[in-house]
């Protein structure tokens, strides 16, 4: 017997094998994967679509990451390989909120459309499409296993342990005494949003507490030598970081490895992999900063510390659910027409927006933050920066389609046409938006 080796393949590309050890698999949300196998011959691959077409019609740098282009590629590369096109089989899986196709709702679009020129180029191709599973409303695993030259697609939810005769149990509890059993953020961090949020020029005493911690400095270090936050020349110090990244950049690093503390308080629950929640957080974080910068709407600072901040609720309602998560799951997956929200309410009878708005009041974070974690599902309701509000909504969203299996998620959020209103952005400045952000990094970071 022998070990299968896993290999994860990145939004944005594709990996071709001969029979091996190995297996290939992709997390997927609104992306598509593409499976191709020819067992006669043993050769197979895998692809990772980010969009349906290249925003422009130029010379395209990375063709991969579009399916009109990436399809080509990627069988000219099997061909190579030596498959041959009469005995490869296709799978397909991806692209949730397939659905009918609305120009204003780009999760819709992107799925829809990426899905369907998968689909007619095969076809012209002659390939067979042996199963597709795409659409829906929740992240799906695609596993290509090399060995045997199979392909399972798979329901995220459906990952986690069996389902079967669950008792419908209603889950009794104080809220207070499970908020006080919390571990909170520490003081410092605290201070970091504060000071972030009311625009202080000098922050160097926070600096300088950062330096007196040997584990807070490594921790802040390695996010500061991340291809995202640092593609450059390696930093070694604190000092060096200030210097070469600033201390606004540095207290935004040390409040998400506090948050990193914070989050990671439960070993089962929302994460659908370990550090799950933190994993989303971050990543929304910097989703948030970059539209920010992109949108020229609010200041990237607080969005993203409200980007980081924007799940608090889920780790109260991670200790809740330790007993019930089995039920929480098999909800998910049979009620997908429900929002996760709604879910949580009939359950718990407290969603994590609501939690998490009852954490922001007794930290005493800046109002405008509390606002954003309480509606980033509806923020439409959001009045004191609604702004900020619909920017972390569609970051969650973002993060929820493109960098999907971290925490459990079934991609519902407000409605986006109104935040594409809010923050001033069309389906195609979008979709622009979207085809700038190097997914590869985003996925890695806190990793």
């Amino acid at each position: 017997m022998f070990e299968l080796m896993v290999e994860t393949v990145q939004t944005g590309t594709f990996e071709i094998r001969k029979k091996s050890s190995k297996i290939l698999r992709a997390f997927l949300g609104s992306c598509v994967g593409v499976a191709l196998v020819d067992k006669k011959n043993g050769v197979g691959g895998m692809l990772h679509i980010l969009l349906p077409e290249p925003p422009a019609k130029a010379a395209v740098d990375e063709p991969e990451k579009y399916a009109s282009t990436a399809m080509p590629v990627f069988l000219e590369a099997l061909y190579d390989m030596g498959a041959d096109k009469n005995e490869l089989v296709a799978y397909v899986a991806g692209g949730s909120l397939v659905g009918k196709v609305s120009m204003m709702d780009l999760r819709l679009d992107i799925g829809g459309q990426s899905a369907e020129v998968v689909a007619n180029y095969l076809k012209y191709e002659g390939v067979k499409i042996e199963l597709a599973e795409t659409g829906g409303y929740i992240s799906s695993q695609m596993s290509l296993d090399m060995n045997e030259m199979t392909c399972d697609i798979e329901p995220i939810l459906n990952l986690h342990p069996s389902f079967d005769q669950i008792p419908e149990v209603e889950s009794k509890f104080n809220i207070n005494e499970v908020i006080n059993d919390i571990k909170p953020i520490p003081q410092i961090a605290l201070k970091v949003i504060r000071y972030i949020n009311d625009g202080y020029q000098s922050m160097s005493s926070i600096a300088e507490e950062i330096r007196q911690d040997q584990i807070l400095t490594a921790k802040v270090l390695q996010l500061s030598n991340s291809a995202y936050i640092n593609p450059g020349r390696k930093i070694t110090s604190i000092d060096r970081a200030l210097v070469l990244l600033g201390e606004k950049r540095i207290l935004l690093l040390t409040l998400s490895v506090f948050t990193e503390m914070f989050y990671q308080q439960s070993e089962q629950g929302y994460s659908l992999t370990k550090g799950g929640l933190f994993h989303h957080a971050i990543r929304a974080a910097a989703l948030a900063d970059k539209l920010a910068l992109y949108t020229h709407l609010v200041s990237p600072d607080e969005a993203y510390t409200a980007g980081l901040l924007h799940d608090i609720g889920k780790t109260a309602l991670d200790q809740v659910m330790v007993h019930d998560y089995p039920l929480f799951y098999k909800k998910m997956t049979d009620e997908t027409d429900l929002a996760l929200t709604e879910i949580e309410k009939e359950l718990f009878g407290y969603s994590h927006t609501d939690v998490g708005d009852i954490l922001a009041d007794r930290w005493d974070l800046p109002d405008i933050l509390g606002e954003a974690i309480r509606f980033h599902h509806q923020p439409e309701k959001a009045i004191l920066n609604h702004e900020l509000t619909h920017l972390v909504s569609l970051a969650n969203t973002l993060t929820n389609s493109f960098a999907s299996g971290s925490a459990v998620s079934n991609a519902k959020s407000g409605n986006l046409e109104l935040t594409l209103e809010v923050l001033k952005l069309t389906p195609e400045k979008l979709s622009e938006f979207i085809d700038t952000i190097d997914w590869r990094e985003i996925n890695n970071l806190g990793l």
